[in-house]
């Protein structure tokens, strides 16, 4: 099932109505893919970090690299190739293809969709810093993700 709430689209029209307003069918439409647009800028406690582009899911779910903000966010951020989890910090931690992470050694805590690895990267949920990590400030407004704890 493709979501498609705030998609970009190509639609093709042949013949109208000379009714007012006209009236036509399309032909064609084209759904264009979300690497279509704009860079989005990651900004982390007021500055703007290298990392690779959040992108939005086909649920239409805004997803962002989780090592490059983590990092920049002071947290310690590691992989285990074993069982293909990442610890962010003592006490967060994510599996590749689960929706769930766990605090410390609390029960464990759904997201909002599974983290994945996309281009060799593992992209998470941008509510999963709202959520798990308690950044104050989490938000997408004009191709910006703005991330900010406020401290």
């Amino acid at each position: 099932q493709l979501a498609l709430s705030n998609r970009k689209m190509l639609v093709f029209y042949d013949f109208t109505t000379k009714s007012i307003p006209a009236q036509t069918t399309p032909n064609k439409i084209i759904v264009l893919s979300q690497q279509e647009f704009d860079k989005i800028n990651i900004i982390v406690n007021d500055a703007t970090i290298e990392a690779p582009t959040a992108y939005e899911n086909e649920e239409g779910v805004l997803m962002v690299p989780i090592r490059a903000i983590s990092e920049a966010l002071g947290y310690e951020v590691l992989w285990n190739n074993e069982n293909r989890s990442l610890q962010i910090g003592k006490d967060i931690t994510i599996k590749i293809g689960e929706n769930s992470y766990n605090v410390s050694n609390n029960a464990p805590l759904q997201l909002e969709t599974a983290p994945i690895i996309n281009n060799d990267r593992t992209y998470v949920p941008l509510s999963f810093f709202k959520e798990a990590v308690n950044i104050n400030v989490v938000s997408f407004f004009e191709n910006n993700v703005i991330i900010n704890n406020g401290r």
